[in-house]
């Protein structure tokens, strides 16, 4: 089936996990560290928290690691494709994921 036969909500080439338990992340942008949390992950993206908006087309690095300690954590290259306002006042910030860093 290709994608054009899917329905929208179908068309991502990763399905989305929803995480209910947050798992924080650290962004590296522009030498400014800010944490948040991770709230959908992908093997494309991932949806965090921030307390600040970051404007979309921004590239930035970023680490996810488990809670538990868990080996290894994520370390990628991501830009910014999607901000909104979330419900608490934070922001929604969508990331793509670029590159896989060691």
């Amino acid at each position: 089936m290709s994608t054009l036969d899917k329905s929208y909500q179908e068309k991502r080439d990763f399905m989305r996990m929803k995480i209910d338990a947050p798992l924080p992340v650290t962004l590296d942008y522009q030498d400014q560290i800010l944490t948040g949390m991770c709230r959908e992950l992908s093997g494309g993206g991932m949806q965090v928290t921030l307390e600040q908006p970051l404007p979309e087309g921004a590239e930035l690095e970023l680490k996810l690691a488990s809670p538990h300690g868990h080996n290894p954590e994520l370390h990628a290259r991501a830009r910014v494709v999607r901000v909104s306002a979330g419900e608490e006042g934070d922001q929604l910030i969508g990331l793509e994921l670029l590159a896989l860093l060691e």
